[in-house]
């Protein structure tokens, strides 16, 4: 319900929750995750694109006046590196230390005006960057959709530390949204 709140003009909710407990009404946990607990695997992966193409992609009419999927779009230029902290990372408010955090922009030529971060996995161990990174950027791109694919620090012990560099993520694109042709 709270995330339900958040929703309105220019801010959509994926409910995925609803979606995989009716999936897990018909399917083993098993069936649907890499690991059997919360990791999806190919078919949880197509799940999950689906349901944010649906909410991201407006629908294409084709010649024939039904509606068509998007097609393939080149990426405009070689993505943007930008570190998210110039000085050094805040642990707290009286903390700070050396940090290599970065966000990664990848910018479609065609943009539709949306933009994702990307957050990639790695069970705060590592990060998965290729594939749950810039290989979901460059998907979105396709599609006209700007990915920013965060390169986050790992907790470490401090929990709020990634959400501290995803707050800071969006603050950047929040910032920089004209620039690259954001809504």
């Amino acid at each position: 319900e709270v995330l339900f709140a958040q929703a309105k003009e220019g801010v959509a909710v994926a409910d995925m929750t609803t979606l995989w407990e009716k999936l897990l009404s018909k399917k083993r946990d098993f069936d649907l995750t890499g690991n059997g607990v919360n990791h999806p695997n190919d078919f949880g992966h197509r799940v999950y694109a689906q349901v944010l193409a649906s909410i991201l992609l407006p629908p294409q009419e084709s010649a024939g006046g039904k509606t068509a999927s998007t097609t393939a779009t080149p990426v405009a230029k070689a993505p943007e590196v930008i570190r998210l902290w110039p000085d050094k990372a805040p642990v707290d408010a009286t903390t700070s230390e050396e940090s290599d955090a970065k966000i990664t922009v990848h910018l479609p030529a065609v943009p539709n005006g949306t933009a994702v971060v990307v957050c990639p996995g790695g069970g705060y161990g590592g990060l998965v960057t290729g594939p749950e990174g810039h290989g979901i950027a460059e998907w979105l791109n396709r599609h006209g959709i700007a990915g920013i694919v965060l390169e986050y620090r790992l907790p470490k012990g401090r929990s709020f530390v990634p959400l501290m560099d995803a707050q800071r993520a969006i603050r950047i694109v929040r910032a920089r949204a004209g620039e690259w042709k954001l809504n």
